[in-house]
């Protein structure tokens, strides 16, 4: 006996390859098509290129072009390089440290940050001090607070998230103060 007969156990291949085709529901697919042929209309109407990644302005090329300027105490960075700055905190490469470890580059990045200042800049600082909530960069992380919390302090939008974390800051202030 063969064990597909011990354990009754008999495939078909062309029958679960029959059935694969019904997993995912028409409706489904449909939808899908719909949203697909959306996405078509709207890389028509906007151009191809706006949906370019230049590999400059993600986190890696941002975090080297930022450690330059910090060399040279430039600001070469546009709005949307600032943008993204706001979330290379964090990041570090092999032989260079993030730019949160360094109080003085992280000073000079919240400087460059308030210079052309948005507020949607809180969403991606909020998420660097979460991160680094129990950080052994006690110093760049009261820095870091610091700044969030004047800039909830003075935030006068009407986005719930935003107001939500100004409803808390001082939550949150009392954890480096302990």
């Amino acid at each position: 006996m063969e064990v597909k007969d011990l354990l009754n156990f008999h495939f078909s291949f062309s029958d679960f390859k029959n059935q694969s085709s019904d997993v995912v529901p028409i409706t489904l697919k449909s939808q899908l098509q719909l949203r697909i042929g959306e996405l078509q209309k709207i890389k028509e109407e906007i151009g191809e290129s706006s949906f370019d990644f230049d590999q400059e302005k993600l986190i890696p090329g941002v975090f080297k072009k930022f450690k330059k300027c910090f060399k040279s105490k430039t600001s070469d960075l546009d709005l949307r390089e600032l943008r993204t700055l706001n979330y290379s905190l964090m990041y570090f490469e092999k032989n260079v440290s993030s730019i949160f470890s360094d109080e003085n580059e992280l000073r000079y990045g919240l400087s460059l940050l308030e210079s052309r200042w948005r507020d949607s800049f809180l969403f991606g600082l909020m998420d660097c001090f979460l991160k680094n909530w129990e950080t052994k960069h006690t110093n760049s992380m009261k820095i870091l607070e610091n700044f969030v919390d004047q800039k909830l302090e003075y935030y006068t939008g009407n986005r719930t998230t935003l107001l939500a974390l100004k409803k808390i800051k001082d939550f949150i202030r009392q954890k480096t103060e302990i």
